[in-house]
């Protein structure tokens, strides 16, 4: 259960610090690391950035 609310702490963060950046009209790279799970760009990434959701 703790990992869990971590991993939604963490996913939050991410979210609110791109919708900050996109505000301010910071230059943003969105990347993935993880291909074996998939390799997308999270959700909350892809509703902030939604240019970016097919890449």
């Amino acid at each position: 259960m703790l990992a869990l609310s971590i991993c939604t702490v963490i996913i939050n963060n991410v979210i609110g610090l791109a919708k900050s950046a996109k505000v301010f009209n910071v230059p943003t790279i969105l990347t993935t690391v993880i291909e074996e799970r998939g390799g997308y760009i999270i959700k909350g990434l892809q509703d902030v950035f939604p240019e970016f959701a097919g890449m």
